[in-house]
């Protein structure tokens, strides 16, 4: 079989596991699409398609997240999944399991989408403690930087009631660069 070969599911399940596997395909590939950060994308006319999401092949869209407040009165369980900005104009998807947090940050916010990554992109893995998250993160190749090292971020309060993620441990020890993130939300 050669590898451009297409290869029916048919011919690796029996019948009844290939329909699962295709049924279980088009879930994820629907889910993929309507995770598309489809509401933050314009077209050049302005106009939504049928479901309110904008035409994403639009060269003048633009990566922007507007501001949200997470509110923590410092000693109850904290949830800090969801977006944030940084103030390094990247956009980080934070998800939290339990004690561990998990992001992928992508530089180019408040730039047109088509940029968005291009200059790094990073993923994390850190550990929540009391009030800070103690991590590592890596760049991966999406961007133009490949750097790692640690982060550590302490949970903030801020003037509005809710909270930041401030970075604590010395700047110039690592090459990423953001040193305060907001909650956000794409937009």
């Amino acid at each position: 079989m050669g590898f451009r070969q297409r290869v029916s599911t048919t011919e690796l399940w029996p019948p009844h596991r290939a329909r699962e596997v295709r049924d279980a395909w088009k879930m994820v590939r629907n889910r993929i699409r309507r995770l598309d950060i489809g509401s933050v994308l314009s077209r050049g006319d302005g106009h939504s398609d049928s479901h309110g999401s904008r035409d994403r092949h639009s060269g003048d869209a633009m990566y922007t997240c507007e501001s949200r407040t997470v509110t923590w009165d410092g000693s109850s369980a904290i949830d800090l999944t969801g977006t944030w900005a940084g103030d390094d104009q990247g956009v980080y998807y934070l998800r939290q399991l339990g004690d561990q947090v998990w992001w992928l940050g992508m530089s180019g916010l408040g730039e047109p989408l088509v940029h968005r990554g291009t200059d790094w992109t990073n993923v994390y893995l850190g550990t929540l403690s009391g009030d800070t998250v103690t991590g590592t993160y890596a760049d991966v190749p999406q961007g133009k930087i490949l750097d790692k090292g640690p982060v550590v971020m302490k949970l903030t309060p801020t003037s509005d009631g809710g909270i930041s993620l401030v970075r604590t441990d010395p700047v110039l020890e690592t090459g990423f660069g953001g040193k305060i993130f907001t909650p956000c939300r794409l937009g």
